[in-house]
């Protein structure tokens, strides 16, 4: 049961870390470095849905975390 636990836990840290990476670099993409490197309308489209999908892998990643916590804490009722 631990092991599994501990599989969530490193997928929870992943998908935080991913998601933040995405949302900054979605930021960055989309409104920062338009200009000055001429980003092409993909690119720029590609930036902007990873503005918007960042956040939302964040959430995930946030409550696999919390429910693994949970499990830890409380293995009878799991």
């Amino acid at each position: 049961m631990t092991e599994q636990i501990g599989k969530y836990r490193l997928l929870s840290e992943v998908l935080l870390s991913g998601g933040v990476i995405a949302t900054v670099a979605g930021i960055l993409g989309a409104y920062i470095l338009v200009a000055p490197l001429g980003l092409g309308m993909a690119v720029q489209i590609l930036s902007h849905m990873m503005t918007i999908l960042g956040p939302g892998v964040i959430k995930v990643g946030y409550v696999i975390r919390l429910a693994a916590e949970h499990a830890q804490n409380h293995p009878d009722m799991c």
